[in-house]
């Protein structure tokens, strides 16, 4: 799983096959309103 900002948060393997991670709505919610970040303005 990779966060809003590029950071992976989470992998999976062959011997993890499932992850759960804890969101943080409100982070979330802010980060959204930045998108899309990748286009150069």
């Amino acid at each position: 799983m990779i966060g809003p900002d590029g950071d992976v948060l989470a992998t999976t393997s062959a011997d993890e096959q499932f992850v759960t991670v804890e969101v943080d709505l409100e982070l979330a919610r802010e980060a959204k309103s930045t998108y899309p970040r990748y286009v150069r303005e």
